[in-house]
């Protein structure tokens, strides 16, 4: 898969079926939205694309003060095992004065050469967010450009949306945010030096700090898969800011049972599949340790058996 952020970048030289939107989530339904611009273009000789943008200072109207669900490398993960060839991902600041009419013609159809353009029911774009999927077609029927609207993805009666599974992930309710996404709810932050207490408790441990632009799971210790060289182990994480310890800002502390390993610096992907319990104080060390125990072992029980769950469907 092609990624490319910068808009004076020449395109792949060849016509698209793009899917347009921010996929702050590549959930659901930004998943129908994609698959069928990937469709489309198989089935009509074009590259299957997507025109997506990184969130800088500014922002959409609509995506103001949310909270990150996906990282860039996870966006582009998920985006590639959904079968887009080319991501057009440029920092929104680099379009966001463009008119609808500009971004349009200019952008979509002459610079990218879209011959085909899938968008969701909600889509808004150029400045202002003025233009909808009614514009959208105007523009494009005197080119001969195919508009493609999806309806909204139903679950419980109401539209899959980024802002549901934020709320879900702050309550650590990981199931329904599984159901909202498609696949569990991760994390593959950078991996930071820690303060080595969890390897003197005998549970050596990953951190990973969250950025300060994404949403925050709920604090506390939740049952997790980590996958390191394609390799995936039963994990326990504590997401929060450890306060039998103390720490300045919030991370995610992974205990990664059979891993024995230098992680420092790299990227790894941790899945939160079940929150167990509420992060609290502990009026010791020793408490700390046996509890970590007991976690580790609840999620070791619960690692394995997705694990198991997923082995049997890859059959």
């Amino acid at each position: 898969m092609i990624v490319t952020t910068n808009l004076q970048q020449q395109p792949p030289g060849c016509p698209i079926a793009v899917a347009l939107g921010c996929f702050d989530g590549v959930h659901l339904g930004h998943q129908a939205v994609i698959g069928r611009a990937v469709e489309t273009g198989r089935a009509q000789g074009l590259l299957p694309a997507v025109f997506t943008f990184t969130l800088g200072r500014d922002r959409p109207q609509g995506k103001a003060g949310a909270g990150r669900l996906v990282s860039d490398t996870m966006k582009d993960a998920v985006l590639e095992a959904l079968g887009v060839e080319y991501v057009c991902s440029p920092d929104f600041d680099a379009f966001r004065e463009m008119s609808p009419q500009a971004f349009v013609q200019d952008l979509l159809l002459d610079h990218l050469q879209a011959k085909v353009l899938v968008c969701g029911y909600d889509f808004h774009f150029g400045h202002l967010a003025a233009g909808n999927p009614q514009l959208l077609r105007e523009l494009c029927q005197p080119r001969g450009v195919q508009v493609l609207v999806v309806p909204p993805v139903q679950l419980a009666g109401e539209p899959v949306s980024s802002t549901r599974i934020r709320q879900a992930v702050s309550q650590g309710e990981m199931e329904l945010a599984r159901t909202l996404l498609g696949r569990p709810y991760g994390l593959d932050f950078p991996i930071v030096q820690g303060n080595h207490l969890g390897r003197k408790l005998q549970f050596p441990t990953i951190n990973q700090p969250f950025p300060p632009d994404f949403v925050l799971p709920r604090f506390g210790v939740y049952g997790t898969l980590a996958q390191v060289e394609g390799r995936w182990y039963p994990a326990v994480t504590n997401v929060g800011v450890k306060p039998t310890i103390g720490t300045d800002t919030p991370l995610a502390e992974t205990y990664l049972q059979g891993y024995s390993g230098d992680l420092y610096g790299r990227r790894v992907l941790v899945e939160l599949l079940s929150f167990l319990r509420p992060e609290r104080k502990f009026p010791n060390v020793e408490a700390l340790r046996e509890q970590i125990a007991r976690d580790a072992r609840q999620a070791q029980e619960m690692g394995q058996g997705e694990l198991a769950r997923r082995q049997g469907e890859s059959r």
